[in-house]
């Protein structure tokens, strides 16, 4: 079957950026709220932001056509629900001493979101907005080197259990 290729390869490129952003946003999240309160990492995340994540999970799972994968809570959060996290109760004990200042990093959040948007209601994206995407991409990849240097130089450790958070 073939399809009718309906995206740009602009689109689609944007896509994999915003795609790839999300998901490291959502490990560096998962990795932080455990991290500081391993045991009721959950308390960290307002009410709320967990009730809104349980709807989605529980439309997915009404579908009964998908195939339901045991996924957390986490899964189900939208960017704006992690940039929230990030931003909010996390900020001070995670992000605060090696990030950019918080107004700073605000407006990044801002602009990355914008061209999410855009990109999720089928608007045009452009090669700014790929450059917004980008950027956004780069910085926080300098942001986050410390996890990445945590994770190169310490062993790994297995749990054992197939929880997903």
């Amino acid at each position: 079957m073939t399809l009718i290729p309906f995206a740009r390869e602009i689109d689609k490129q944007c896509f994999e950026i915003l795609f790839t952003i999300e998901n490291y946003l959502r490990t560096i999240v998962r990795w932080e709220l455990r991290g500081n309160n391993p045991f009721d990492w959950k308390g960290s995340i307002p009410q709320e932001t967990i009730e809104d994540a349980r709807k989605r999970q529980e439309q997915e799972s009404d579908i009964a056509y998908l195939d339901i994968l045991e996924s957390g809570v986490l899964s189900y959060l939208t960017l704006s629900e992690l940039k929230d996290l990030i931003l909010g109760p996390l900020w001070s004990t995670s992000f605060k001493l090696s990030w950019p200042p918080l107004d700073v990093v605000k407006s990044e959040f801002k602009k990355l979101i914008a061209v999410r948007n855009k990109l999720a209601h089928f608007r045009t994206i452009t090669t700014r907005d790929i450059k917004v995407a980008t950027r956004f991409a780069e910085d926080l990849a300098t942001w986050t080197e410390g996890y990445r240097n945590i994770r190169r130089y310490s062993s790994s450790i297995n749990f054992g259990s197939s929880n997903p958070e």
